[in-house]
């Protein structure tokens, strides 16, 4: 071997690993020893360290090699994202065979992904343009599908840049990497396509794209249409669109749900009606059904109650509010559903106040962990005088 410490010229040591190059051309060792002196030459440059890396493709056995062959790929990436991709497209497209060589197809590809997801050098639009003329590729080669250690690994790939993006508040950037997410080479069989589907929709609504969001809806799947997380987000864009009648309909579909998270879903739903009072009762009915019917009472722990007290008593505000300026009129109006909305809230407020103190009997009743504060009872119990006596002043 070359010792670079000796006092060889650059020249004969050029001299001497072409002829190791051209004599052991099966050997990757050789490739990888010409990289390590061109990178301690002051003057190394791209092209030379692509024409090596090239060589090292054309010649050696790709199977016996492949993972040190990648390795040097990815290394090259760091001089060089556009050298490195395209040493490995032409590895991609003409070392291997799509029917013998699958597994190593897979790699090639995952690491195309990896090498422009992870670059520093390209922009954002060029990273996109770039790997959507390789997935248009991807689809012409591939024989066979794509298993699923590979699916995920693309996937997470395209999704952690998509979501730190969207983090960033650059939620027109983050669209492109949840679409790429969502094509067909690697979203048909794929779990949680859904959880990617409402990704793309919040970006789209974040950046005002309401449309397009709901287009994202319309294509996806009847069941995941109905998951309650996708019933929240289109609950948003109706109520943007003001759209009362299907903005109750996706709050009816989340409250009749049996998924294990749509109490918690309607709670945030609830949360969403604060443009409309009409709405916003509606929403806080629905929500003290689903209560009742579901016997989920039992489940509302620290972490739920404060949202369930906070949006009645937001809600009823709401209405007093209105009431103030319409005075009588809107008194008349409201008043059932204030009676309703107290009459519930003190149902459930005892409810779950019964709850913690039975909390000692594990077996019959889980426990509750948040206990009634005294503002609340406070809130409600002046609340409620003072409606009676609005009443009684207004004769109603």
């Amino acid at each position: 071997m070359i010792d670079l410490g000796e006092e060889s010229t650059n020249k004969d040591c050029h001299y001497y690993l072409n002829m190791i190059q051209n004599d052991y051309s099966n050997k990757i060792t050789t490739f990888k020893l010409a990289i390590k002196f061109l990178d301690k030459r002051a003057n190394a440059d791209i092209a030379s360290r692509e024409e090596i890396v090239m060589r090292m493709i054309m010649s050696i056995n790709v199977a016996l090699n492949f993972d040190a062959m990648i390795g040097c790929i990815n290394e090259h990436s760091k001089y060089s994202t556009d050298s490195a991709v395209r040493c490995l497209d032409y590895l991609f497209i003409n070392k291997l065979n799509p029917d013998n060589d699958h597994s190593l197809l897979e790699k090639a590809f995952t690491t195309r992904v990896f090498i422009i997801t992870q670059s520093t050098k390209m922009q954002n639009t060029e990273k996109l343009n770039s790997l959507e003329g390789f997935f248009d590729l991807g689809e012409r080669t591939f024989s066979h599908d794509l298993s699923k250690p590979a699916v995920s690994s693309i996937i997470t790939l395209l999704w952690n840049l998509g979501k730190k993006l969207y983090k960033s508040n650059e939620p027109v950037k983050s669209v492109g990497w949840f679409k790429m997410a969502l094509k067909k080479l690697i979203s048909s069989n794929y779990a949680d396509k859904d959880k990617i589907e409402r990704a793309l929709q919040i970006s789209y609504i974040d950046a005002g794209e309401y449309t397009d969001a709901k287009l994202v809806y319309e294509n996806m799947c009847n069941n995941d249409r109905m998951k309650p997380l996708s019933q929240l987000i289109m609950l948003r864009i109706f109520i943007h669109e003001n759209d009362t009648e299907q903005a109750m309909k996706c709050l009816r579909n989340i409250k009749e749900s049996c998924h294990e998270k749509s109490l918690d879903v309607l709670i945030l739903g609830v949360t969403e009606c604060k443009r409309s009072t009409e709405l916003a009762v509606n929403a806080m009915l629905l929500l003290f059904e689903k209560l009742e019917n579901d016997n989920t009472n039992e489940g509302v722990t620290s972490n739920k109650f404060p949202s369930i007290s906070c949006s009645l008593r937001y809600t009823i505000q709401m209405i007093l509010k209105m009431c103030e300026k319409e005075e009588k009129e809107c008194i008349i109006k409201y008043s059932p559903a204030i009676n309703t909305l107290l009459d519930k809230g003190l149902l459930f407020f005892q409810t779950v106040r019964a709850l913690s103190h039975l909390s000692g009997n594990k077996e019959h009743h889980p426990r509750v962990d948040e206990v009634i504060s005294v503002d609340d009872i406070e809130w409600f119990a002046s609340t409620s005088y003072n409606m009676a006596v609005k009443g009684i002043e207004e004769k109603l």
